[in-house]
């Protein structure tokens, strides 16, 4: 189960990561950019860490933004949380 998941989370994160490097190249031809919710989207649901490793690697891509600066952190802390959880690592916690 726990490979399936880990599967699942490569291959959103990399999706992330492709639309971020996308978007970019886009902003620098000067073409039509994909949405900020669309990017927003991809990171909301467990794509996070792609578009943070975008966003501080290279590409340097929507560094400026307050939404991807503070929301995207905040949304992977949640959803390591959450992936915490699930594995039964914070029952103590609240027990």
């Amino acid at each position: 189960m726990w490979n399936a998941i880990f599967v699942t989370l490569a291959v959103l994160n990399l999706a992330s990561f492709i639309q971020m490097y996308r978007d970019k190249r886009k902003a620098i031809k000067e073409e039509f950019r994909i949405p900020e919710k669309t990017l927003l989207g991809h990171a909301f649901f467990f794509g996070s860490l792609g578009v943070l490793i975008a966003m501080h690697s290279k590409l340097r891509h929507k560094t400026r933004k307050f939404k991807f600066r503070y929301g995207v952190p905040i949304m992977f802390i949640l959803q390591v949380l959450v992936l915490m959880w699930f594995a039964g690592w914070l029952a103590p916690f609240f027990s």
